[in-house]
């Protein structure tokens, strides 16, 4: 077989083609919590130094309320999603009228165990207390009955955090509500809660090349392999 030329190789890897694979995933939440602050309104009096990550239920605030607010977390395994995402649904079961909002959390380090207003692990502290969100782009459910689903459009959050490279993704949630909405966290135990448990639906897109592509690749990598020894030898 004749060797062939690094400008063969080139030539084979420009020609990679690649197919579309796509897969829809639901995942319910691997850790959620609330961060509350000092003089939290639901329940009140909460301190901030504690950590609420066995709660079965969370109550969001207002993401202005700071010292006296409380703040929802929810992180996703991204196992399995593709590089493009078609659409990427938030959903989470309340017992309380109200508008909730969705932040993009920007620091995965936090742990449901471990977490507090001040703390993201229980050893190392949040950049900001409250916890660290991208406030730029932030997703409405809008006005959501109580015994109900609130429901996200994430789609550019998490296309961002596949963009990233990660491996888990986080939300920040609040509500309208000064006195905390209620809503079911993973460890809720009530009617129907393996059915209403916290959940991301993701359908995504990932480029897989084809096998006849591949073979084109290997065998321009033998080629190249054979032009180099063949030019050590000479």
């Amino acid at each position: 077989m004749s060797a062939k030329s690094p400008a063969a190789v080139v030539a084979a890897v420009l020609c990679l083609a690649s197919v579309a694979s796509a897969a829809t995933i639901t995942t319910t939440t691997v850790a959620d919590t609330d961060l509350k602050g000092s003089q939290s309104a639901s329940p009140t009096g909460w301190p901030s130094s504690v950590n609420y990550g066995s709660s079965p239920d969370l109550y969001p605030t207002t993401i202005g309320q700071t010292t006296s607010g409380v703040r929802s977390l929810f992180k996703f395994d991204l196992t399995g999603v593709g590089s493009t995402i078609n659409s990427a649904t938030l959903s989470f079961f309340h017992t309380t009228d109200a508008t909730f909002t969705a932040y993009r959390l920007t620091d995965e380090g936090w742990t449901e165990m471990g977490s507090t207003w001040f703390s993201k692990d229980g050893t190392t502290n949040w950049a900001a207390a409250g916890g660290d969100y991208d406030g730029s782009a932030p997703v409405s459910s809008g006005l959501s009955a109580a015994q109900a689903f609130a429901t996200f459009d994430v789609k550019a959050i998490v296309q961002t955090m596949v963009n990233n490279h990660q491996t888990t993704g986080s939300f920040l949630v609040v509500s309208d509500q000064a006195a905390g909405a209620r809503l079911w966290a993973k460890e809720n135990t009530g009617y129907n809660a393996a059915l209403r448990r916290p959940t991301l639906t993701v359908d995504s897109t990932a480029s897989v090349p084809e096998p006849a592509t591949l073979m084109l690749l290997g065998t321009g990598l033998v080629g190249a392999m054979g032009f180099l020894r063949r030019r050590c030898m000479s």
